[in-house]
């Protein structure tokens, strides 16, 4: 809002007495105690979203809240998935090898080894996807976070207006030392 003048005050009192010629009166002399006084700077506030979009800026803010109360996400899926391809492909794979090099084979310390192997190989392939969904889910949520918490208002300064009073306390050194001298002219020498 911006500052009245040092005439408003008493303008608006006329104003207030003397009806609508008295209030034409007051407007007239705070429109002059701005003139005289200037206005403040003003910290104005705009919207960057239509409610819609604040709306969903909201609903995304809620599921990244939510999702640091939560635990990780299910892994178990992936890890069955997994499992389940490891004993219906990988092992039978391994029993045809082992198979086609004899009879007993299979029954040798050299498939339990080979199976060892490919089940261990299995586990820690596992553990890594298992860390790399958990990163995975930590870069969504706080995506999801970054998003929720965008700033939904962008301020600007209006800078305020100087009045004339404003304007003549600042140049009262200049005029007084340029009337001291004798005026705008320089005043009359003497021969």
């Amino acid at each position: 809002m911006a500052k009245r003048g040092p005439l408003g005050g008493v303008a608006s009192g006329i104003g207030k007495t003397f009806g609508g010629i008295g209030r034409g009166i007051g407007k007239a002399a705070g429109g002059i105690g701005s003139a005289l006084g200037g206005t403040s700077p003003q910290q104005l506030q705009f919207q960057q979203f239509t409610p819609q979009q604040q709306d969903v800026l909201s609903q995304i803010l809620q599921m990244g809240m939510q999702g640091l109360q939560k635990q990780p996400g299910d892994f178990g899926p992936i890890r069955e998935a997994a499992t389940q391809r490891f004993q219906e492909q990988t092992v039978p794979t391994l029993a045809e090898r082992f198979t086609a090099m004899g009879e007993g084979a299979q029954r040798g310390s050299g498939f339990q080894q080979a199976l060892g192997q490919a089940g261990s190989g299995l586990e820690r392939e596992l553990a890594a996807m298992e860390q790399q969904f958990g990163q995975q889910q930590g870069q969504q949520l706080l995506q999801l976070l970054g998003l929720g918490l965008t700033p939904q208002y962008q301020s600007a300064l209006m800078p305020g207006k100087t009045g004339v009073a404003q304007e003549l306390l600042q140049s009262a050194p200049y005029l007084y030392g340029l009337f001291r001298r004798g005026g705008p002219f320089g005043g009359v020498q003497n021969a």
